[in-house]
């Protein structure tokens, strides 16, 4: 499960704690998270202890776990408002202080994207003190999004039901926070359905900025080049195929990071309107993406400028992976963007 998947039911007393699980703990004392942040953006030294209910397990929701944090929902104290709280890892032979940096980076990019319609609210970074219910470390403080992710609303019968108008709208609030993550510099490198939180008002945010990343060679100057990238990352079939080649030490490959959130917008909008993926891996070895490739070479025979000046022709019925779109110019959003 992503740690960023915010559902869940609300945990009952008793046993041990599902915060309690982690296999390495940071040393004592604890660093102060102003000492790793920039002073125009430095906090009160207040904790999640001090500020919300976090040592009655019951009054916790699970709201999601990975290999790197475990996303809980709690009550401030002062309002008994919901906030999701992302408790970070340290992980295995990783030093504390490159721990420290890690969730201070994560921090600085998700603060500085808040504020976005869709892009989750980043509010604090703050220090976990230990307790029966929570080991000791440093979380981040987030917007609570009460409809849980989007991979689940997606199997859900309410919205198979719904119409393709209600689902290209949810692929617009997606590509429009994409787009301001985009000028602003910062490139997401794991978009997927999991990663998108449904708000009360049904609002589309992105969420969990651990592996973002900037995509410029200064990222204090966003007309100077773009990086390119040479390490794997991502969640295939997310994941584009001048990136999966880096899997195979055989290939000597790089890629803008960029077009691996542009390639991941397409594939979210394929699950948007099908359910399901195209093929799983964008990968030679996968028969559906060889499948795929076939068909796209058949359309670009056919409509030579599909990939470059023509934008008044797209897949049709004639292709499985583009009926179901009811529009040709939908299904050419759609293949432009998963372009092999």
């Amino acid at each position: 499960m992503s740690t960023a998947t915010q559902n869940g039911s609300a945990s009952g007393a008793g046993g041990s704690s599902f915060l309690n699980n982690e296999t390495y703990v940071l040393p004592f004392p604890l660093a102060e998270p102003n000492s790793y942040l920039p002073a125009d953006i430095h906090q009160s030294t207040e904790t999640v202890n001090s500020l919300f209910f976090v040592n009655d397990q019951s009054k916790l929701k699970k709201l999601g776990s990975g290999g790197g944090a475990m996303v809980f929902g709690a009550q401030q104290k002062a309002t008994h408002k919901w906030f999701a709280i992302k408790k970070l890892y340290l992980l295995k032979h990783e030093t504390p202080d490159h721990f420290y940096h890690r969730a201070a980076r994560e921090f600085i990019i998700g603060q500085g994207l808040s504020g976005h319609r869709h892009i989750i609210g980043t509010y604090a970074l703050l220090k976990v003190q230990t307790y029966t219910t929570i080991q000791r470390g440093w979380a981040i403080c987030l917007e609570f999004c009460k409809h849980g992710d989007l991979y689940d609303f997606i199997k859900t019968n309410h919205y198979k039901s719904s119409g393709l108008n209600e689902k290209f709208c949810f692929f617009k609030q997606i590509a429009y926070g994409l787009k301001f993550m985009q000028d602003c510099g910062i490139s997401h490198r794991d978009m997927k359905p999991e990663n998108i939180l449904i708000d009360q008002d049904a609002c589309l945010k992105i969420t969990d900025f651990g592996i973002a990343d900037y995509a410029h060679e200064d990222p204090n100057d966003l007309s100077s080049p773009l990086k390119e990238c040479k390490t794997f990352v991502g969640s295939p079939p997310y994941v584009p195929p001048e990136a999966m080649d880096l899997k195979d030490p055989t290939k000597k490959s790089s890629y803008i990071m960029f077009d691996q959130d542009n390639w991941a917008l397409g594939m979210i909008l394929f699950v948007l309107i099908y359910g399901s993926q195209p093929f799983l891996s964008a990968s030679n070895t996968d028969a559906m993406y060889r499948d795929w490739t076939v068909s796209y070479a058949t359309l670009c025979n056919s409509t030579p400028a599909f990939r470059t000046a023509d934008r008044s022709h797209g897949p049709g019925y004639e292709f499985k992976w583009a009926k179901e779109f009811k529009s040709t110019g939908a299904a050419r959003v759609a293949w432009r963007l998963l372009d092999p």
